[in-house]
């Protein structure tokens, strides 16, 4: 156990990531909500990939897609220049979309 503890220490510390758990819809629901808030420039793959759709009369969808069978989309307000995220939906069935807990100095996307 002690060595344990010393490795998770070490790994939080040196910047690597590791994933621990279970992958739940839960935790990958927690993760998109952190990101409501902040700009959609901060996700350097969806400029990339320029996914940017109208959703509806004010807004645009920028809709990831996460995994193969994972889809969903970050909901920001059209006359908003910073394209802050407003909210976010599933596109695909939530049963595909599940992450894992991240320990470490890694990021989420």
């Amino acid at each position: 156990m002690k060595i344990n503890n010393i490795l998770l220490v070490s790994i939080i510390f040196s910047g690597c990531t590791m994933k621990m758990g279970p992958k739940t819809y839960d935790i990958f629901k927690k993760n998109r909500d952190f990101d409501i808030g902040f700009s959609v420039e901060n996700k350097k793959y969806i400029i990339k990939y320029n996914y940017k759709k109208i959703y509806d009369q004010n807004n645009y969808i920028y809709i990831v897609k996460y995994s193969k069978k994972c889809i969903f989309g970050y909901i920001t307000n059209k006359n908003d220049k910073k394209q802050i995220i407003l909210n976010w939906t599933i596109i695909s069935e939530k049963k595909y979309c599940k992450e894992q807990i991240l320990v470490g100095g890694g990021s989420i996307i």
